[in-house]
């Protein structure tokens, strides 16, 4: 490890990030790896309940699931996230296939660079 401090990839919202773990790279990788155990679950959760419509249980899933992708760096994910809860809770008309569609995107996107990250912090912890 030496006494050089790890630097998040600038893909990540790596101020947070240097933020959050104050240089305790065990720890951010435990919540990195925690991320990718569970969020299969979440995204099938997220597509369900968009799938019911129900604009209390959307706005409840979608509060409970910004911080999960907060804790690895997805800024633009947890921003997502927080328009539509903003606009369910708005009772906004919202075209939630739309969104999913754009949503399932973006995790196609970045869920990649959580994975890296992952790798990047192992090796930086060997050394």
């Amino acid at each position: 490890m030496g006494s050089q401090e790890y630097v998040f990839s600038s893909s990540l919202d790596s101020a947070y990030l240097k933020e959050a773990y104050a240089g305790d790279c065990n720890y951010a990788l435990d919540m990195f790896e925690i991320f990718t155990s569970i969020i299969d679950d979440e995204l099938l959760e997220i597509k369900n309940t968009i799938q019911t419509k129900n604009q209390e249980d959307i706005g409840r899933a979608l509060h409970r699931m910004k911080p999960t992708f907060t804790m690895v760096g997805l800024r633009e994910v947890s921003d997502c996230i927080a328009s539509l809860e903003d606009d369910v809770r708005k009772n906004k008309e919202v075209d939630y296939t739309s969104w999913h569609s754009k949503f399932e995107s973006l995790m196609d996107l970045k869920l990649p660079l959580v994975h890296l990250e992952i790798r990047n912090i192992k090796e930086w912890l060997k050394n």
